[in-house]
């Protein structure tokens, strides 16, 4: 009997963890600040070095005004949070704008399997929003099953590539996942904490061109 409430309970998603209101209230501007600066970053990615290290100080700082003063609160009210992926992705980008000397901009790659899988993922939770699938497929995110499932995979990605786009796309993944533990963030759901919607958009983009360059070059 112990060993079958033990299952039931890792498959469960009748009373999944959320995370704290009061940490809700200082992350929203926090995550959308971070992807602020790295959307400024881009915007000003041709100006002087000090322009932009000022743009995104400026933006960031913008996040954390009070109400609707805020994008941060109109954000919030449309897109709730963005993923963790998402957030480690942008910090690690405005983190790299910070050295005495600006490294150059890293060579844009392919994506890797994990990259593909989301986009896929992403596809098959779009046709869950419209009740096109045949099962409740993000009501699982909030079990400890799908946390392990997706857990195993980023671990063998790592353990197993021998490609570094596939290793950095798992340790982000791994990362993102240790965070989620830890926080519940951004909804206690674990597919909310690897993937939003605009980084599938984003993924999905990149998807295109690599297949389009490919393309290209077979003609």
């Amino acid at each position: 009997m112990n060993s079958l409430q033990i299952l039931m309970t890792w498959i469960s998603t009748v009373t999944p963890v959320l995370p704290s209101a009061g940490v809700l209230r200082w992350v929203q501007p926090l995550f959308w600040g971070v992807v602020m600066a790295f959307l400024v970053a881009q915007v000003f990615s041709r100006r002087s070095v000090l322009v932009r290290r000022t743009a995104m100080v400026a933006a960031f700082a913008w996040a954390f005004l009070p109400g609707s003063l805020s994008p941060t609160w109109w954000l919030g009210l449309a897109f709730q949070l963005p993923s963790w992926t998402t957030v480690l992705l942008c910090g690690a980008f405005v983190f790299a704008q910070w050295p005495r000397s600006i490294r150059a901009e890293p060579k844009r790659e392919g994506l890797g399997f994990l990259g593909w899988m989301a986009i896929v993922s992403g596809l098959f939770l779009l046709l869950d929003m419209f009740i096109l699938l045949p099962f409740a497929l993000y009501r699982w995110g909030f079990s400890a099953l799908a946390f392990s499932i997706l857990l195993a995979i980023a671990t063998a990605v790592w353990v197993a590539s021998q490609n570094p786009v596939q290793r950095r796309e798992a340790a982000v993944a791994l990362v993102a996942m240790a965070l989620f533990v830890l926080t519940r963030l951004p909804t206690g759901n674990v597919f909310d904490a690897l993937l939003d919607p605009w980084l599938w958009l984003v993924l999905a983009f990149r998807a295109a061109r690599q297949a389009a360059t490919a393309l290209k070059s077979r003609l």
